[in-house]
């Protein structure tokens, strides 16, 4: 979708970490100044941002994303956008303010 190549390029897979203990710090806290969303091995979404309501706003893209992703794996095949209109979405960013 391309609106996810703007808003969420990338979701990185975050180490498996015990929860409630300072290794899902270590874990997630290398994604921390570049992205806003990861997942954890078994564990599912992370999302952080200014406050509150910025971290409930990546959620609610990422799960939408994931949602949109299914269904249309679903129907006929997920089919990519080339790597070049990728690289083009990613540098649309700034004008959007991400």
């Amino acid at each position: 979708m391309p609106e996810s190549s703007i808003v969420m390029p990338e979701v990185p897979l975050a180490d498996y970490a015990t929860p409630s203990t300072p290794g899902v710090v270590e874990a997630t806290s290398k994604y921390a100044k570049t992205h806003t969303v990861c997942l954890m091995e078994y564990h599912g979404a992370f999302t952080w941002g200014p406050d509150v309501w910025a971290a409930y706003m990546a959620m609610e893209r990422l799960e939408y994303t994931a949602q949109i992703t299914y269904l249309l794996e679903r129907r006929d095949g997920l089919r990519e956008l080339p790597d070049d209109e990728i690289v083009k979405l990613v540098s649309m960013r700034p004008q959007y303010g991400l």
